[in-house]
């Protein structure tokens, strides 16, 4: 086989093609292939929630994973595999609505049918490994933690808060659409503030689905692959094996290009050792698994084989660094394979990526959906109920500040009080007040403002290294309030 086709093969398709149909049945061989596809455009989807990318990256990874549940060179090898992406694909399901998964699948009509077979099929021959199979990627709490950061909410206080973040998100998004240019909305130092708070991409995909609405969107879907590719990937598979091999002999072709190219092999080893650490706590895991597949799943055509590379080793770096410092060190230390000191190599690639535009870096993990995992991180291990009370308050002021700077600028309009009712109020009197509406009500799409009162109960509350999450403060609140209410 020619070696050099190893440069040709996509990193997805090494994915969606790795194994051998001889493996498992046919039938099962091409729904395994139809549901990741499914998976794949549904990550594409500019409509797609931050949270949403996050499952989807975290289930490929299982694909790639040197020890698994059930190996693969096992019977029923790839049982664990297909559950998994079938789970997520469940999950999808309940955070948004059937229609928008259907109309990704291969079949749509087709696609309620086919999964609850294969679901029911797999979930019966993997009974009693469901925990294990998601722990390993860190998907094993996913039943208990909203990731959702706007509808994970307490008390009515934080409901308010969360409400009125949507409504100035629509008018920020309708603001964009209509009356700025988004090249000139990227030069504004002003607008900055919305990526650190992980705002801005959500403000786009409010768009996406204002696009949407209006006429169907087209989806870059993947070109089919002849008979005689699948073989040649297949082949490929055999011969190097495993996705770190893999990488490896794509990253040798880049060698001299940047040190970039030789660590990414390395750091690649040492995220998946760290998905074998059975140490590790659940949030770690996810974190580091959904990093390893997420620049991988991209289908944009314009996207190179060496940026691909590039931005996988660009992400994987960013987690490794950031649970080094905010996390354990020993994480890293214990999961390092290679002679070089892991810290060295940190921060050798640290150096590397600092001459990039910091403003592009924040913007590639916003659509990864990094800033608000790592938000909701914070909101689940440190912040108390009034932390959180008073983080919304806050972002939501600053967020009122920008609409206002913007609507001064193109009406001279001044408010008295500097409120987000005046404001709301001022912006029901334009003239295009029905599509302001609009926005608004695209903007609550797949988003539950409640009381998640399931989780003031001990056993519900997620664990991190073995200890609940310090809520205390917000449980005794929420708990007065209960007793308050039934009285």
């Amino acid at each position: 086989m020619n070696s050099e086709f190893v440069d040709e093969v996509d990193l997805c398709d090494f994915i969606l093609y790795r194994w051998d149909s001889t493996q498992e049945s046919a039938d099962m061989d091409d729904a395994i292939k139809k549901f990741l596809n499914l998976l794949i455009l549904i990550y594409n989807d500019s409509r797609t929630d931050w949270n949403i990318k996050l499952i989807i990256s975290s289930s490929f990874t299982y694909y790639l994973l040197e020890k698994e549940v059930i190996p693969n060179t096992s019977p029923n090898g790839l049982h664990d595999d297909f559950y998994l992406t079938l789970y997520v694909t469940q999950k999808i399901v309940d955070y948004t609505d059937i229609d928008f998964v259907k109309e990704h699948y291969y079949h749509p009509k087709q696609f309620a049918d086919d999964f609850r077979f294969w679901f029911d099929s797999i979930s019966h021959e993997i009974e009693g490994l469901e925990d294990e199979i998601r722990e390993k990627v860190g998907l094993d709490k996913l039943p208990y933690t909203d990731f959702e950061f706007y509808s994970k909410n307490y008390s009515k206080k934080v409901v308010s808060f969360a409400a009125k973040r949507r409504r100035l998100l629509a008018v920020m998004a309708y603001l964009l659409k209509n009356e700025i240019s988004l090249p000139s909305f990227h030069q504004q130092r002003k607008w900055k503030f919305l990526l650190s708070l992980g705002d801005l991409n959500e403000i786009l995909r409010i768009i996406a689905f204002s696009q949407y609405e209006r006429k169907q969107m087209n989806y870059c879907k993947k070109d089919g692959k002849s008979k005689q590719d699948i073989e040649r990937i297949q082949n490929l598979n055999k011969k190097y094996g495993t996705i770190f091999n893999i990488v490896l002999q794509k990253s040798k072709k880049f060698y001299d290009t940047s040190v970039v190219y030789l660590f990414l092999p390395k750091i690649l080893k040492l995220s998946l050792n760290i998905l074998n650490d059975d140490k590790c706590d659940w949030w770690t895991k996810l974190f580091v698994s959904s990093s390893i597949s997420s620049p991988i799943l991209s289908v944009k055509s314009d996207i190179s084989e060496e940026q691909k590379l590039y931005n996988l080793c660009f992400v994987l770096h960013y987690a490794i660094k950031y649970i080094s410092e905010e996390i354990s060190s020993e994480i890293i230390q214990n999961n390092w394979q290679f002679q070089e000191d892991p810290f060295d190599v940190i921060a050798q690639l640290t150096t590397c990526f600092n001459t990039e535009d910091p403003f592009t870096a924040l913007r590639y993990f916003h659509e990864l959906g990094f800033i608000k995992f790592l938000s909701v991180g914070d909101l689940l291990f440190n912040d108390t109920y009034y932390s959180q009370i008073s983080r919304l308050g806050s972002e939501n002021k600053q967020l009122f500040k920008t609409i206002y700077f913007l609507l001064h600028q193109k009406y001279n309009i001044s408010l008295k009080s500097g409120l987000e009712d005046e404001l709301m109020n001022y912006v029901y009197k334009f003239e295009e007040y029905d599509a302001i509406e609009e926005f608004i009500r695209l903007s609550t799409i797949w988003h539950n403002f409640t009381i998640k009162e399931d989780l003031l109960e001990e056993e519900n509350i997620p664990k991190r290294d073995g200890a609940p999450y310090q809520q205390s403060a917000r449980v005794k609140f929420l708990l007065r309030q209960q007793k308050k209410s039934n009285c």
